[in-house]
């Protein structure tokens, strides 16, 4: 439980606050681009809070089968799609107005700020694991309705049947 708290801090924290350093008053884009930072950190919000709902069982005989710890490495993978796909509409705004202030201003540490943080961070075991893994099972998962919100990986674990 610890290891995913400490994960979504690693994760999500920098994306919330990667905007604080930009100058929004200089230029004809800046109170488009704070407006789209303003929503985005909105939205991250609203989907971690996403994370705090009751889940009911999850039923697939495939996940069920797999050993904990592949089940874990899938169910980090399903929580991350789930949580992309909730902020990828703000995400593609902001994006795109970076892209516009950069243009604008030709100041490129914005940029570099944003992409330097949304690196993924994807230790090797779990990305070793996830790749010997039936993709279109993990697929299909990720639009079952539980799982596609946002949601707790350790509380899903538990409630995962055949």
């Amino acid at each position: 439980m610890r290891f995913i708290n400490l994960l979504l801090i690693f994760f999500i924290s920098p994306l919330i606050y990667a905007a604080d350093g930009f100058d929004f008053e200089k230029t004809k884009t800046a109170p488009e681009l704070r407006d789209a930072y303003i929503n985005l950190n909105n939205r991250y919000e609203f989907c971690m809070d996403q994370r705090k709902r009751q889940l009911k069982p999850i039923k697939n005989a495939w996940l069920a089968s797999l050993s904990k710890k592949d089940k874990g490495f899938v169910l980090m993978k399903l929580d991350d799609i789930a949580f992309n796909r909730c902020v990828k509409a703000e995400t593609t705004i902001f994006n795109d107005t970076l892209v516009k202030y950069t243009i604008e201003t030709q100041n490129f540490e914005a940029i570099e700020t944003w992409v330097e943080l949304n690196k993924p961070f994807r230790p090797e075991e779990s990305q070793a694991a996830l790749k010997k893994l039936d993709q279109n099972e993990i697929e299909k998962l990720s639009h079952y309705p539980q799982l596609y919100a946002p949601f707790k990986v350790m509380e899903a674990a538990k409630i995962v049947t055949k």
